[in-house]
């Protein structure tokens, strides 16, 4: 407190080592965190800025938590798009993957029943069909080994095994999708050195 425009670089530097942090627990670089509101706003940020082509189709998870359905129902209504209800076992995965789907999005840990699900194994699937996969990882990461591995996009947050608060969360996205991911979503911070403005113009 009483610190002013002084307190910016504390917090900026605090950002860092908690994305370095989290670069350990999920196994990718720092680089590639970004850090969000919470689960629901690393999950609109995709939906809202994929690259989306009317007539793509999203599967999820009958059954899933509304935060990963919500918004890609939002997307899809936005984009003409359409949603996918998948079965729980992924039995009908494969079926749906060879009528094209553009995006995959899944729970590792089923919220109801607390399954791991085999998010390992569903993305090489789905890759290999040209399929782009999201896993909300909120009640795997901090209990669970979660490594982000080659999954396309990862969103979690605080407040579950973490024990952080609410109102905090991260977004992976690797670094191939983060260059074909629009930017309709930026804000200051956006910016690979957010603080150069006031010292080298814009």
């Amino acid at each position: 407190a009483g610190e002013g425009v002084g307190a910016v670089s504390g917090i900026l530097s605090m950002r860092e080592r908690l994305r370095g942090k989290l670069g350990q627990l999920l196994s990718c670089q720092p680089q590639d965190l970004a850090i969000t509101g919470g689960t629901s706003w690393g999950i609109l940020a995709v939906a809202q800025n994929f690259p989306w082509r009317a007539g793509d189709r999203i599967g999820c998870a009958l059954g899933d938590f509304p935060t990963n359905v919500t918004p890609w129902q939002a997307a899809a209504a936005q984009h003409g798009l359409e949603v996918v209800f998948l079965q729980p076992d992924w039995s009908d995965l494969e079926t749906e993957l060879r009528r094209g789907l553009r995006l995959l999005t899944l729970s590792a840990v089923a919220f109801q029943t607390g399954l791991r699900q085999p998010w390992e194994q569903l993305a090489r699937m789905a890759r290999g069909y040209g399929c782009q996969v999201f896993v909300d990882c909120i009640q795997a990461a901090g209990v669970l080994p979660f490594a982000v591995g080659e999954l396309d996009y990862v969103a979690g947050g605080a407040h579950k095994w973490l024990m952080g608060v609410e109102g905090c969360g991260y977004l992976y996205v690797h670094p191939q999708r983060q260059r074909e991911l629009h930017q309709h979503w930026a804000g200051w911070i956006s910016h690979q050195q957010p603080v150069d403005f006031l010292f080298l113009g814009p």
